[in-house]
């Protein structure tokens, strides 16, 4: 699903991309006008992923949390802590 999702929003980008190298007028008729179209919906992919990806893993959010949240841990116990953790 990540995948099918991926390639219907950077598949359109790529495509401009190689037409405008091909023809030489394409990229200030075509790529200039949909440009920001194509990168906000590159941006709302990768938010997409990125919180389908913290839903879908625990122990990612649980570290996530950890960097960012808690000040009391620092680096060197949450290595500690994720070299005891054997799946």
């Amino acid at each position: 699903m990540l995948l099918v999702v991926f390639l219907l929003t950077e598949f359109p980008h790529g495509m401009l991309i190689l037409i405008s190298a091909t023809m030489p007028d394409f990229y200030y008729r075509v790529c200039l006008p949909l440009g920001d179209l194509t990168d906000i919906i590159a941006l709302i992919n990768n938010a997409i992923h990125f919180l389908r990806y913290c839903i879908m893993r625990t122990q990612f959010r649980t570290k996530f949390l950890q960097m960012y949240f808690n000040k009391k841990t620092s680096f060197e116990d949450m290595e500690r802590k994720q070299s005891k953790y054997v799946p």
